[in-house]
């Protein structure tokens, strides 16, 4: 074939095959090459109700969490921490404990580290609290023991057809209001919420802050579930109707 007789590339057929199944293939990758420029990065929505709770005066709070991985590349959530201020001064920090797998759950499971793909989410009632300390514990224990030893005397003095609540002696039911007490830190006031999200990668870690009002009603009800403690009740069992140990605030994003 003579120089004269070539066919010009843009008459080739099978040149615009090529750049057309090129182009197809780009086009069909084309969220794939986004994330792959894209940085990573962690965004979390919290609902505007959270519960305020305490177990013999240990305090923490149940959020719902709706966490979003807008970036282009897989996160670990390794937990959350919840840092508390009333009136200005800091309390606490309260680490997460446990997320309740469906709303309907009774008991939550133990919050452990996860993956979230890009663009996965995960939308799930998150438990924040403090460890008991070691002391705190060895206390409990004993406690609870001297108190159920004593119930059970008593009700086998009373007989088996006695259906009333039986009362503990003075002497078992103090020290769990002392621990009540020397933990308990659910006063009314001014509170801020600062909501970090921890990642396998401290840049990438999110934290938002929060604000929120507890009355005095409020105060005085958690504290009325102390009233149970003299039957056992929130201790190591839980009456039919026990006084409630949790109320629910609103709380808003505080961009100051």
């Amino acid at each position: 074939m003579s120089p004269l007789e070539i066919t010009p590339f843009y008459l080739n057929w099978t040149f615009w095959s090529f750049i057309i199944a090129s182009i197809a293939l780009l086009a069909s990758q084309e969220l794939r090459i986004k994330l792959f420029f894209k940085k990573p990065k962690l965004d979390f929505e919290l609902f505007s109700k959270i519960n305020l709770n305490h177990a013999i005066g240990n305090c923490g709070i149940n959020l719902h969490l709706h966490l979003h991985n807008i970036g282009g590349t897989k996160l670990t959530i390794r937990g959350v921490e919840v840092s508390l201020y009333r009136d200005g001064e800091k309390l606490t920090q309260l680490p997460s404990q446990g997320y309740f797998k469906e709303p309907t759950d009774l008991y939550p499971l133990l919050f452990t580290k996860f993956s979230l793909a890009p663009d996965e989410e995960w939308s799930h009632n998150v438990t924040t609290s403090q460890d008991w300390s070691r002391q705190n514990e060895k206390t409990l224990n004993d406690a609870i023991k001297n108190m159920q030893g004593a119930l059970k005397q008593k009700k086998e003095k009373l007989g088996e057809y006695h259906t009333d609540l039986i009362l503990a002696p003075e002497e078992c039911i103090y020290p769990f209001k002392k621990i009540f007490d020397e933990n308990f830190f659910w006063l009314h006031g001014e509170y801020k919420m600062k909501v970090k999200v921890l990642t396998d990668c401290s840049k990438v870690d999110v934290e938002k802050t929060f604000k929120f009002t507890l009355f005095e009603y409020y105060e005085q009800r958690l504290r009325e579930a102390t009233e149970d403690y003299q039957y056992g009740s929130g201790i190591y069992w839980t009456k039919s109707n026990p006084k409630p140990s949790f109320v629910r605030v609103e709380v808003k994003e505080d961009n100051n």
